[in-house]
């Protein structure tokens, strides 16, 4: 009995590693994108450092940021359709 008892405690301690794992990987990624994000749409909007941005700049950022995210979504999007799709094709 105490074998069993032991081996489900393990059980889910990998499983609550596991998720632990995968929100840090989460994590990860939306740091990294952030960071890229910001290299990007700086090097795009802002021509030389000021002391605040004009509305032009605050402008193209916010453009440029919401493009960014509607494009990642719809890559992800669309990749996770095509992995479904072939899938479905695979059974």
């Amino acid at each position: 009995m105490r074998f069993m008892e032991e081996q489900r405690s393990n059980n889910a301690i990998d499983v609550q590693f596991q998720a632990f794992l995968e929100r840090e990987n989460t994590n990860q990624q939306f740091q990294r994108l952030a960071s890229n994000l910001t290299d990007i749409c700086w090097q795009v909007c802002i021509e030389a450092p000021g002391r605040s941005l004009d509305l032009y700049n605050q402008n193209c950022l916010v453009n440029c940021v919401e493009r960014f995210i509607d494009t990642n979504n719809f890559i992800t999007y669309r990749l996770g359709n095509i992995i479904l799709t072939d899938r479905e094709k695979e059974q």
